[in-house]
């Protein structure tokens, strides 16, 4: 472990020198020193090339520094049943944070952590409403035998859910060659110049966000976006029961059950196109 820690040191301190080295080309990280020493043929070179230690590749450290915070405001009420009808409601206020949401998920050191890896969880949700109900379908008491068999024991219950969408980061592509970081381990991430989300009111189909106030990071930089930038799609969602229940005996019966899922067919979409794309 001594030559590991010692690789370590030898690595920040050769990033250092070359950062300081290729100061004038406004470069980050330790391929632009590759890019000077390329060969005739114009090629770029390898970072192992530049490694202080040759022979050793990426040598990556896990140990247990994250943290994550979450703080809520938790309201529920219920109604137990009575005249037929019991219903419950539920809302919760939230806000989780995290450097990152997943036990695999990789953490730069390169890059000031707080700034590039601080921030929402992937399943942080500001708002969260949950409803749910369950009605006992008034019968005919004096109508006839068929009657009653078909009309009576009937019920309806559902469950409505309705939730902010996840956060969601900006990515971007492009159609040339650019090396912007110099770095073989950390690639930029998208500028942007303004917030770029849109009230709920200004939201539609084919513009959720704002994508005139991100712009291409310059070269030797690192972007300036946060972990998450944007807001995806949330939940809006309508599920519902009718059940008519047979009694034959004390301990004899069925259920003839339809549920329907998204009963109202309100569209929900899962997911947002939030890559830009940089080109003539």
């Amino acid at each position: 472990m001594r030559s590991v820690y010692r690789y370590i040191l030898a690595d920040r301190l050769g990033s250092l020198i070359s950062h300081v080295i290729v100061k004038s080309e406004q470069r980050f990280g330790p391929r632009a020193v590759c890019q000077g020493r390329a060969a005739t043929n114009n090629t770029v070179l390898a970072p192992n090339f530049v490694r202080p230690l040759p022979g050793w590749g990426d040598v990556n450290l896990r140990e247990p520094a994250g943290s994550s915070n979450y703080h809520s405001l938790q309201v529920s009420a219920n109604r137990r049943f009575s005249s037929r009808l019991q219903y419950g409601m539920s809302y919760t206020w939230s806000k989780s944070l995290d450097y990152n949401s997943d036990d695999g998920a990789n953490v730069s050191v390169l890059i000031p952590v707080r700034i590039r890896n601080y921030g929402l969880s992937s399943f942080d949700r500001t708002h969260i409403i949950k409803v749910n109900w369950l009605y006992d379908l008034p019968g005919f008491h004096h109508a006839p035998r068929v009657v009653k068999l078909a009309a009576n024991d009937w019920q309806v219950s559902g469950i409505y859910i309705a939730a902010t969408g996840p956060p969601l980061s900006v990515g971007f592509a492009t159609v040339n060659t650019v090396d912007i970081t110099g770095s073989p381990t950390e690639g930029a991430r998208i500028d942007v110049k303004s917030d770029p989300n849109l009230g709920h009111g200004e939201r539609e189909f084919t513009r959720w966000f704002r994508t005139d106030v991100f712009a291409l990071p310059a070269v030797g930089t690192y972007g300036n976006t946060a972990r998450t930038s944007i807001r995806g799609t949330g939940a809006n969602n309508f599920d519902v029961t009718v059940f008519k229940n047979f009694v034959y005996k004390e301990r004899l019966r069925t259920q003839l059950r339809a549920e329907f899922y998204n009963a109202f067919n309100h569209t929900q979409f899962t997911g947002l196109d939030t890559t830009a794309r940089f080109d003539a």
